[in-house]
């Protein structure tokens, strides 16, 4: 593989618009120009093909064009959560070999400990893209590891998750497949892009020709009755958007909703389904370079407590009921550990039903709430080696109609402290979606 995706764009779709703003519209020649710009900036700061260049930048179109300038290059970009805090933001950085950072320069204080160089957004200067060969031709295999993205791992820590060109260039195939992806779509990224979700919809756009349309509000982009055709969300985000009856009716008039992250209740399904609403209902994991299986809500209700069928050319089978998942977006491999053979264990139970697959649980502790995946044990260990060494600290989870799942603590400790005092201090050290949804202190 030797195609520069974003290149093929500018001689194929020219002036088909790429990205639009709530300021701008891009089109993908503007794109290649800006991404070469960017790359020629990263090249003056001494990044080189193969570094690993961490990101930790808003869902912005900063974002996609340092992210587009070190796909020009060949850098690999390690994608940081921009909710982690400090001691979370050095517990990966620490453990990992990057070789720049770049980021806001509000943020400088949260990488003090980097002893590589940070480089600013606000330095990465647009300016000097004349000076970088525009007709060079990227060379690169195709199980080069163009991205590496962030998911909870078993035991808490986040797992780096290597993603080659071809995952994503095979998740952008499937995708296509799977809900007629067409250039005339006009796609609503309501994703973070440090989550595959959000950042595979960006490269989805660059392999198929699509338009993105970035909106920090995503949900006042709907209100205002725009030509939208596609959007991807968490359920926690549909539930919150079903409650505006206006938003609701516009919705209707989306091609496709595409529904993922976390289990949607049974009562949100019969709300879409009554709404007539176009729900593709999808499953699958950062490991998987995004979802591998999914369905049609209205025109499979009878299947809606499964998560749909694999897409084409993923194989599914079972080992002591954990699902086994066999495909080309299988990611290399986790950092730092042996290359896979474009197969996982994805630590869910379930079956195969009629085509369709059913998932009945985990086989480890982690949750997905709201979207993000959490292990509570993290926190259980963090509370314990922080502000509660000595004090005995167990979870639980419980279903939640707005999150999916949730999870609790329980503290038992002869320390002077309250549930609220817990919950300030886990705001100060942690990122806020992993802060438990109920705190219960016990003295003894």
């Amino acid at each position: 593989m030797n195609h520069d995706w974003l290149a093929k764009r500018f001689i194929d779709n020219s002036n088909d618009v790429f990205i639009k703003t709530s300021t701008r519209v891009f089109t993908f020649s503007e794109m290649n120009s800006i991404a070469f710009d960017r790359a020629q900036a990263l090249l003056d700061f001494g990044v080189r093909n193969g570094h690993m260049v961490g990101m930790y930048l808003p869902s912005t179109i900063d974002f996609v064009e340092s992210y587009l300038g070190c796909y020009k290059i060949r850098a690999t970009s390690v994608i940081l959560n921009e909710k982690w805090k400090e001691n979370e933001i050095m517990k990966v950085t620490d453990t990992m070999r990057l070789d720049y950072i770049i980021c806001k320069f509000s943020d400088k204080k949260k990488f003090s400990h980097f002893k590589a160089p940070l480089i600013f957004i606000e330095e990465l200067s647009k300016s000097f893209g004349s000076c970088f060969p525009k007709d060079s031709s990227i060379q690169y295999s195709k199980n080069d590891i163009q991205s590496i993205v962030f998911t909870s791992g078993t035991r808490g820590s986040p797992k780096p998750v290597c993603l080659t060109y071809d995952n994503f260039y095979q998740s952008s195939l499937k995708w296509s497949k799977a809900v007629n992806l067409k250039k005339e779509d006009q796609y609503l990224l309501a994703l973070p892009m440090h989550h595959i979700g959000g950042l595979a919809i960006i490269m989805r756009a660059v392999h198929v020709g699509f338009s993105v349309i970035l909106s920090s509000q995503f949900e006042k982009y709907i209100k205002s009755n725009k030509k939208a055709t596609i959007i991807s969300i968490v359920p926690t985000q549909l539930y919150e958007l079903i409650k505006s009856r206006v938003v609701l009716n516009n919705l209707k008039m989306f091609r496709c909703i595409i529904v993922s992250g976390s289990e949607m209740s049974i009562d949100m399904k019969n709300i879409c389904k009554a709404e007539n609403l176009n729900i593709f209902i999808s499953y699958g994991m950062t490991e998987t370079c995004s979802s591998i299986a999914g369905f049609w809500l209205l025109k499979n209700f009878n299947h809606n407590k499964s998560v749909g069928k694999p897409f084409e050319g993923v194989k599914i089978s079972k080992i002591k009921n954990n699902i086994i998942l066999e495909s080309s977006t299988v990611m290399k491999k986790y950092y730092g550990k042996d290359e896979n053979e474009h197969k996982i264990k994805t630590g869910d139970s379930g079956y195969l039903k009629d085509g369709f697959l059913y998932i009945d649980g985990r086989l480890d502790e982690q949750i997905i709430s709201g979207g993000e995946n959490i292990n509570p044990s993290e926190i259980v260990m963090f509370l314990n080696e922080t502000l509660l060494p000595n004090s005995e600290i167990t979870s639980f989870i419980f279903k939640d109609k707005k999150w999916g799942q949730s999870f609790g603590i329980i503290i038992k400790t002869n320390k002077d402290i309250d549930s609220n005092f817990v919950k300030s201090y886990l705001k100060k050290n942690i990122a806020n979606y992993k802060i438990p949804k109920k705190i219960i202190v016990k003295q003894f």
